[in-house]
């Protein structure tokens, strides 16, 4: 199995690498699920990518957040910058990328990221229809669930096995957004599940934070499963915590069923900050005490309080020992995100000090903003002055010129296959006849793969021999020296302009000239009626069309989640419903694209949560006979005009109602309310046929008509109620 590591920084991929990971994962500075990590630039993204070609390591790119549609081009331009020194694979969340990736890239594998939300084997089939290589599974699949989805799939899976837990079914969170326009799906979450709520008797605490996850005693049966590759969670982590990490994972992936070692490894681990260590979602017995309502959801050691702020800095009461160059977190009671930062500066007495002990009191110095009641915890050590240098001495990538060499008895031809312009070397010499030890396709290309060059190098290497001929050894070297001279020179001159295996110019073309289509108007919305039939959840409700100029015809919208077992059973439904004369439905996940596979006759129309943000993921999908889409419930109005301008299908906008903000297989100890203290009212509700809990906001969500979309709503807004029709969630913002 691979073992695959979280590189927020160049520090930490190397620590990654130096300890045992197979491969790394990490992000640009955009379009990243974990914006708030340092990330990679272009640069320090290609030394890797050339580094790992030296240590045979792995480099995948997360390009795994929603786009708009005005972030298309900036994406196109990223890939074919990198057309040159791809990732080994590209983890991927938005089907507009998908889409972009296969048509104008496709040499670059594509990994569905775990934001994609697959958790079955409707889902699994579905990617391998896109042509996607491997897929990260939903963090709330259980291992039984998952022995039964392996035998029905091609692609590889992936799954994570260390690290914290989101509480809500990946990529369907709007938690962060709801509060303030910081979207989880635009890498940008504020982890608003880790602050403290009030229920309706009065009750506090942390309701929705997970404790972490740690497989170490699940390896064998991943192994034995034939997972593709563990992931550890963590790119916010620094190199010290990834290293221990890393080695702890290796230690026991090498040594199956070594009790020692696993004794060991958790030893390791024990060294590493951390929330409550859990069995995650692997178990369905875990569910209902993954959430402890009881403790911060606070990742590291408690280390003292904050008992005074003052300028640059502030006093700590130590309740352990801290030293300088210690990793610290200063948050606030109630559980919001709080500062980071290394100690560099440590006062008592006035003095300066290296550490400090239990019971003492000292000034640790910052520029940070410091809460007046916050706990400080230890998160890590700051080893990543020991891995700067070797960033800088990383070399660069270096051109790759692909060459069609052909012999003859006069001398060499060497022509720059990958050149915009004609580009040919000649070398005139006159063979002679081999009477042993020819030269051989083989041996031409050994000659001139070495460029003894930093910044040019051969790529794909064509020969053509025409006879039986011998080189010596000295006439070879010197072939090869002047045709990396001569190849330098034109490089140098910028007269050897390289073509590069992208479509990125094809793609611009096209991208230009993409209009919309006629959109129809129109409101849709759930019908309240009650129902004799009840196969499916009940998050899963009757959806009656509202158009004026047409017939109410019922449309049943499909659950979002469905676990493995139930997926016999939905397909029964369905065939149940299509005898009936049913044809109309809306998919609200991409499994269930997979289900309508044969059915021809069947209107389809996605809806929330399915993700539909762009044109791109609009004609993506309209491949698989879906004829309308729904806007992605968190764009702001820019982006919904500049996606009305060139969608090719049908649009239609979610206008009012009461949308899942959060949805988990986690046990939620708070029953019917949650007060966010002084900010917000969450209505709870527990979808038994599921085995889900929903969470939605007790104030409905309201946005603008929209010219050119249909409109729908859930429910209908009181006109006479002004402080109900005028509510605006902030999540609008999507900042």
């Amino acid at each position: 199995m691979e073992l695959l590591a979280p590189a927020g920084t160049p520090e930490s991929a190397l620590a990654a690498f130096d300890y045992g990971a197979d491969a790394v994962y990490l992000g640009l500075q955009k379009f990243s699920a974990r914006e708030r990590a340092r990330n990679f630039n272009l640069d320090t993204l290609d030394r890797l990518l050339e580094y790992r070609k030296k240590v045979g390591k792995r480099v995948y790119l997360t390009i795994n957040t929603l786009l708009k549609e005005a972030e298309i081009v900036e994406v196109a331009e990223i890939l074919h910058s990198l057309s040159s020194n791809p990732p080994d694979a590209l983890i991927v969340q938005d089907l507009g990328l998908v889409h972009l990736v296969r048509e104008y890239f496709p040499y670059i594998p594509l990994h569905a990221s775990t934001q994609m939300g697959i958790h079955n084997s409707a889902g699994l089939k579905f990617a391998e229809r896109l042509g996607i290589q491997r897929v990260i599974l939903e963090r709330q699949v259980t291992l039984s669930e998952l022995e039964l989805m392996v035998p029905k799939t091609k692609v590889e899976l992936e799954v994570f096995v260390h690290g914290a837990l989101c509480c809500c079914l990946s990529g369907k969170c709007l938690l962060s957004s709801w509060n303030g326009g910081n979207s989880g799906n635009r890498g940008r979450c504020k982890q608003p599940c880790r602050r403290s709520f009030e229920t309706d008797n009065g009750a506090d605490g942390f309701f929705l934070s997970m404790a972490d996850l740690c497989s170490l005693e699940n390896v064998g049966k991943l192994a034995q499963l034939g997972i593709a590759s563990l992931k550890i969670e963590g790119r916010m982590q620094g190199p010290d915590v990834v290293s221990c990490l890393v080695e702890a994972y290796r230690m026991v992936i090498d040594h199956p069923g070594d009790a020692d070692i696993l004794y060991q490894a958790n030893q390791i681990l024990s060294r590493t900050p951390s929330r409550r260590l859990s069995g995650g979602f692997w178990s369905a017995d875990n569910f209902e005490n993954l959430i402890d309502a009881d403790q911060p959801g606070a990742s590291g050691r408690f280390i003292g309080t904050v008992s005074r702020v003052l300028r640059g800095g502030f006093l700590l009461s130590a309740e352990g020992r801290l030293h300088i160059g210690d990793r610290i977190r200063v948050q606030t009671t109630e559980g919001d995100d709080g500062s980071q930062f290394t100690v560099i500066k440590m006062l008592k007495n006035d003095e300066p000090v290296k550490f400090v002990q239990r019971g003492e009191t000292c000034f640790i110095g910052t520029e940070k903003p410091i809460p007046f009641d916050g706990i400080v915890y230890h998160t890590g050590i700051s080893r990543s002055a020991a891995y700067e240098n070797r960033i800088e001495q990383l070399p660069a990538s270096r051109k790759q010129f692909d060459l069609k060499i052909i012999i003859t008895a006069s001398g060499c031809e060497v022509t720059v296959s990958n050149s915009k312009i004609q580009n040919r070397w000649q070398y005139a010499c006159n063979f002679s006849p081999a009477e042993r030890n020819p030269l051989t396709v083989e041996s031409v290309t050994t000659l001139f793969q070495a460029s003894a060059s930093d910044q040019i190098q051969a790529g794909k290497i064509d020969v053509q021999i025409e006879g039986s001929w011998f080189l010596p050894a000295s006439m070879g070297k010197q072939m090869r020296r002047e045709f990396w001279l001569w190849a330098g020179e034109q490089m140098l001159q910028s007269a050897l302009e390289l073509t590069t295996p992208s479509g990125y110019e094809r793609f611009l073309a096209e991208y230009a000239t993409r209009k919309n289509v006629v959109n129809h108007g129109g409101k849709t919305g759930f019908e309240y009626r009650g129902e004799t039939d009840k196969p499916l959840p009940s998050h899963a409700r009757k959806v009656v069309d509202l158009c004026e100029d047409s017939t109410p015809e019922n449309v049943l919208a499909l659950p979002f989640f469905c676990r493995e077992t139930d997926l016999e059973n939905m397909q029964s439904v369905l065939a149940r419903k299509r005898a009936q004369g049913c044809k109309c439905f809306r998919l609200t996940d991409i499994y269930q694209i997979s289900l309508f596979a044969d059915w021809s006759d069947a209107i389809l129309h996605t809806s929330f949560p399915l993700p539909v943000t762009n044109s791109l993921a609009a004609q993506m999908i309209s491949k698989f006979h879906i004829t309308q889409v729904q806007a992605w419930i968190e764009l702001d109005q820019p982006a919904l005009h500049d996606f009305i301008a060139k969608c090719p299908l049908p649009l239609e906008i979610f206008r009012y109602g009461h949308p899942v903000l959060l949805a988990t297989r986690a046990i939620v100890e708070a029953e019917d309310t949650l007060e966010e203290k002084q900010r917000e009212h969450y209505q709870i509700e527990y979808d038994e046929s599921a085995d889900l809990t929903l969470i939605r906001s007790q104030r409905p969500m309201e946005h603008p008509a929209v010219i050119g979309c249909a409109e729908y709503f859930e429910g209908f807004p009181d006109t006479n109620n002004r402080q109900t029709a005028s509510t605006l969630n902030l999540y609008r913002s999507w900042l």
